[in-house]
């Protein structure tokens, strides 16, 4: 079991896990964004409603995975 993944607001990041053939592959962290505060850390043009985007961020340190689910923000990151 991973260890809890608090952040500064609770119930806002969460572990998830990628899952292929019923079998855990990985877990990484998620910070969930409520659909009510999307506007104070959109930037830049988010994937339309249900479905996402995995792109390279400025400087080449890390990519995030964006999925938007029913207006909610789901943020993975991962190092490139």
């Amino acid at each position: 079991m991973p260890p809890n993944a608090a952040g500064q607001s609770a119930g806002l990041e969460r572990w998830i896990e990628f899952v292929q053939g019923g079998q855990v592959k990985g877990r990484e962290v998620v910070t969930i964004i409520p659909q009510s505060e999307t506007g104070l850390v959109q930037k830049d043009t988010p994937p339309a409603r249900n479905a996402s985007k995995f792109e390279m961020l400025q400087g080449g340190d890390y990519m995030r995975l964006w999925i938007n689910r029913g207006g909610n923000y789901y943020l993975v990151h991962f190092p490139a």
